[in-house]
Formats: structure tokens, sequence, C-alpha cells
């Protein structure tokens, strides 16, 4: 399977055509760990609304999300945070394979990176593994609802000092973790994918 870059293609690809890129244990968890080409795209639109902007996708797992972004906006650049450093390795091959020069991975900790060196967020609610044993992934889940109120304290503190005008796509996620100056500007799938735009708080 061959990844082009034409936007066109890109849109009308199938999920089980594009997840070929990966192997098939990686493909196994798709459909309930990795975002669908169709809503990657609607958020990539949303969030790359403009060239030389900043995405970062929290928990970005394979890489998904990122190399769909970043091929159907490729005046903007995309960025995945994930800790299991074989996702980032897998995401950086595919990347690499496909010459895919407006993505980068880093292997590290998301309370550990500054937030305000992008310009959007993008937010599949990869903490739900800590507190749902069905969404286990591997050994590094570590499920533990202690682990999973601080990731989301901390996801809404670093969202809470990003500047105005940050925009924030969240999939399967509910409204409590988002801070109140965000407002929600649009919403697809049923309402499972939100579209948000941060504004000046006036209290």
């Amino acid at each position: 399977m061959i990844l082009g870059n034409s936007i066109t293609g890109m849109e009308a690809m199938l999920d089980e055509d594009f997840d070929l890129v990966y192997a098939p244990h990686i493909r196994d968890l798709s459909s309930q760990h990795w975002t669908p080409i169709k809503v990657a795209s609607k958020a990539a639109d949303f969030l790359g609304y403009k060239g030389n902007v900043k995405v970062l996708d929290v928990g970005s797992g394979v890489g998904k999300f990122c190399l769909v972004g970043a091929l159907l906006k490729s005046t903007s650049f995309f960025y995945g945070v994930d800790y299991r450093k074989k996702f980032t390795e897998i995401s950086d091959e595919i990347k690499d394979n496909y010459r895919i020069k407006n993505v980068y991975f880093i292997h590290k900790n998301f309370v550990s990176l500054d937030f305000n060196y992008f310009d959007g967020i993008y937010f599949f609610n990869s903490f739900h593994e800590k507190i749902d044993k069905d969404s286990v992934i591997d050994s590094f889940s570590d499920v533990s609802y202690d682990i999973y109120k601080r990731y989301t304290q901390e996801f809404f503190l670093k969202l809470n000092n990003m500047p105005e005008g940050t925009r924030l796509v969240t999939y399967h996620t509910e409204d409590i973790y988002i801070p109140h100056t965000y407002r929600i500007v649009d919403m697809c799938f049923e309402g499972k994918l939100k579209f948000y735009i941060k504004c000046f708080d006036e209290e």
C-alpha cells in the first residue's frame, strides 16, 4: 500500500486500506484506538486552517491522526506525543518510509511538554485506558484512577494556560475536562467530534 499526497485520494481512502501501513497486531487496535480518516480529515481542516500552524496530538499512538493531517495539510506541521517508545518508533518509520516532511513524533509523557509551542491541540481521550480495562492496549496502560485524575487535571491546566485563539478538537471526550474559556464552535459525528476556540476570559 502506498500513501500518496493527493488530498482527494486521502479523503476517499478507507481506514482498512490506510491501516495496511501497520503490522497486523497494530491494525487490530485501529477501530477502538486510532482516529478514523473521516474524523482526522475534519479535525485537520479546523486545526490546519492556515499555513504554518503547529498542531499537537496528545497521546498520538502509532501516529495515524498526525500522518493523515500532514498529508492533507502540507503547509501545516503536525506533532504527536506518546509515552510508548515503540509507538513513536512505528510512527517515525512510516513518516520516513513515505517521506512525509511536516510531521514529527515525540517520545515523552505529555505532562513535561510545553503546549504553548503549539497553535492547536487534538485529543482522542487517550487517558481513558487508565480507567477502562476494555481499553487496555498493553502493560503500559497501568489502569489507575489516580493517574487518570492527574492526567486530566494536567491536561486542563495546560489548555487553560494557552493563549486566546488556540484551537482545540476533541473526539469522544467529555466537556468537563475542557476549561470554560474554550467555546464550542461546531461539532459533528453525532457530537462525538467537537471543535473549540479559546476566547478571552472576562471573569
